[in-house]
């Protein structure tokens, strides 16, 4: 097992490791079914691959990604987050009895998000499973293709064309915790710049 993302051809920082390390611990051992949405050149397949020595690794991206492994324990394909079909085929293929550990960290954008969860998490994350949404903090960049500093409502967006997209859809902090409410004793989760969400999921 290794915990040195450095080793691979991954972006992932050594804070978002140690987090996935600390919220997958009690997994490390075990034979995980683990989907990433969003894997770039494929080096973070082979950091899970090695992670998880008993895992069975899927990861999906808009461009093919070519990994080199000979395990045979990592699947790879090419695809939009939000189509479902192709959602659809991964976990008939790879986890037929449902993931474990789903972590997206495909575009960031949250009508993409939102669909990717919606589709996942109810059908094919396990009961007690991890969803993990990398990066959440963009969302509240007002630089952000889709951002803003969350004020409770859609008024902040400020760019016509941008605001009309987003409020039609939930921002990811609402779409987590309307999750949250409907099955919070189920879930864990890591989330970026977020504070203790398992706290705040207790209270519920």
């Amino acid at each position: 097992m290794t915990t040195d993302a450095s080793r691979y051809d991954t972006d992932k920082p050594a804070g978002y490791v140690d987090n996935y390390c600390r919220e997958f611990a009690h997994l490390l051992d075990q034979p995980v079914r683990l989907l990433e949405l969003g894997i770039q050149r494929g080096g973070s397949m082979l950091f899970w691959r090695d992670l998880f020595p008993r895992g069975i690794i899927a990861g999906l991206d808009l461009n093919p990604a070519d990994v080199a492994d000979a395990s045979g324990r990592v699947h790879t394909y090419v695809g939009f987050q939000q189509d479902s079909h192709v959602l659809d085929r991964i976990a008939a293929e790879v986890a037929p009895d449902g993931f474990d550990i789903i972590v997206d960290d495909a575009s960031h954008v949250g009508q993409y998000t939102a669909a990717s969860f919606w589709h996942l998490f109810p059908r094919y994350l396990k009961l007690g499973g991890i969803y993990v949404l990398d990066d959440w903090s963009c969302g509240y960049w007002d630089r952000w293709a889709d951002g803003h500093r969350f004020m409770g409502d859609r008024t902040t967006l400020g760019d016509g064309t941008v605001a009309a997209t987003a409020a039609a859809v939930p921002s990811r902090s609402e779409l987590f915790h309307r999750a949250a409410r409907r099955r919070a004793r189920a879930m864990k989760a890591h989330l970026d710049a977020v504070p203790a969400i398992r706290d705040r999921l207790e209270a519920l």
